[in-house]
């Protein structure tokens, strides 16, 4: 007896309830993606700068007055850096985890500019009160 399989198909349509993208919001979904990682990345950029300012809240140090909480400087320094490389290594995750997937990826950016402001807000605060000036 012979047996013979069913053909393969050259391709599987749709499902009835799938819903497909349009070239349009593709093009709109890149557009605001690719802006907001640029917002992300100078927001980003600009923390660590900053950061690099922190050792001068221990110019009051060694003057008269001690400072009681010198080394929260460098952990304010090191929460900073932490914060920006955790909101984009999270944004950089979703958005290609989302573009394999053919899903929006634009808000993964967003997601991580909080991360970014909170990180920086919290370790000017370690190097405020490192430097004593708080």
């Amino acid at each position: 007896m012979t047996s013979y399989a069913p053909p393969i198909a050259p391709h599987r349509p749709a499902a009835s309830g799938a819903r497909t993208r349009s070239t349009a919001s593709w093009v709109l979904d890149i557009i605001a993606g690719c802006t907001f990682w640029a917002v992300l990345s100078l927001l980003g950029m600009c923390a660590v700068y900053f950061s690099f300012f922190f050792a001068m809240a221990a110019d009051g140090c060694y003057s008269a007055t001690r400072c009681p909480h010198e080394e929260l400087i460098g952990t304010g320094m090191v929460t900073v850096w932490g914060g920006v490389a955790a909101a984009l290594l999270i944004a950089l995750v979703g958005s290609l985890v989302s573009l394999v997937r053919r899903r929006c990826f634009w808000y993964w950016p967003l997601l991580g500019i909080p991360i970014v402001v909170v990180a920086t807000w919290i370790g000017t605060e370690l190097a405020n009160r490192g430097g004593g000036l708080s």
